[in-house]
């Protein structure tokens, strides 16, 4: 008599086969179709524009057994918010240009489940991304070659290269990150500078940054040897602390040497979170991180 072997599905999502080892069960049709969409929606005002513009449309559905002229308004609405997001914040072309259907149905799929986020404070999105890359994944390991006794040669180790093929060595390495993390690595980059300048414009001093994702990386920061120990490099950290919280960011961090300031931080609220000894030699590079409160929901 054959014995039928169970394969109950743990937390994760995985089923678990004694015989055949994991099978992450197929994510649906909407699940998938949704973190495509994300994919093209990433910039943090982007995707409020578009949670705008499909609030509008919803409307336009309703208005429309009452008129259709406001219905034709809400349409105008709702292109004119999806396609400034695209065009002036994640400079790509709209979803609507090339899979129109697709596009609607999946920009309305993230809005409900969007709103049912912000309505509970639950996290889905999140976790179907998740879910997509941990199936593509195991997807990638079925599919690779078994070993086998005759074996490809291995690759030339060389110094010699061209910009080129330096790019298509970072091009891979973030093709893997995005398929296996994309939560993490789908992150728009956006500058953050603030400069002291002269009344004759010299500049005299300035901090320089980006935001990716929900975090503030501070790389430089200077002020001018006259101006030192007056306050101006506080009120730097402090204007952009400012402006990264209006950008939805969680955490600031940066990296500095134990000649130049890393008292200072101390006294703005960073901590040290890691310490590079004798770099350079007969010194510490300090790495320094600090927690803040976004000012405004993100619609991730």
């Amino acid at each position: 008599m054959k014995k039928t072997v169970s394969t109950p599905e743990n937390d994760s999502g995985i089923l678990e086969d004694p015989a055949h080892g994991p099978q992450l069960r197929t994510p649906g049709r909407v699940k998938s179709d949704v973190v495509r969409y994300l994919q093209a929606h990433r910039h943090p005002w982007n995707l409020r524009l578009h949670y705008a513009a499909f609030l509008a449309a919803f409307l336009g559905w309703i208005f429309l057994l009452v008129d259709w002229r406001l219905t034709a308004v809400f349409a105008a609405i709702h292109y004119l918010l999806s396609w400034t997001g695209h065009f002036g914040f994640e400079k790509n072309k709209p979803a609507s240009f090339r899979y129109p259907l697709l596009g609607f149905y999946a920009g309305f799929a993230w809005f409900f489940v969007r709103t049912y986020e912000l309505g509970t404070g639950r996290r889905v999105l999140q976790d179907w991304e998740g879910d997509i890359a941990a199936h593509a994944a195991m997807q990638v390991k079925r599919e690779e070659p078994t070993m086998t006794a005759k074996q490809d040669p291995l690759p030339l180790l060389t110094d010699q290269w061209t910009e080129e093929e330096a790019r298509t060595v970072r091009a891979q390495l973030m093709a893997f990150n995005q398929l296996t993390a994309p939560t993490a690595f789908h992150a728009h980059s956006e500058t953050m500078n603030f400069l002291l300048k002269d009344e004759d414009g010299s500049v005299t001093g300035g901090l320089l940054g980006r935001t990716y994702r929900f975090a503030l990386y501070v790389e430089i920061l200077w002020v001018h040897e006259k101006y030192r120990g007056r306050g101006l490099g506080g009120r730097l950290i402090a204007e952009a602390e400012e402006a990264a919280r209006l950008r939805g960011c969680k955490l600031m961090h940066l990296d500095t040497f134990s000649f130049q300031a890393p008292e200072f931080y101390r006294k703005m609220g960073f901590e040290v979170f890691g310490v590079l000894d004798g770099f350079p030699e007969g010194y510490q590079r300090y790495y320094l991180k600090k927690t803040i409160e976004p000012k405004t929901a993100q619609l991730s």
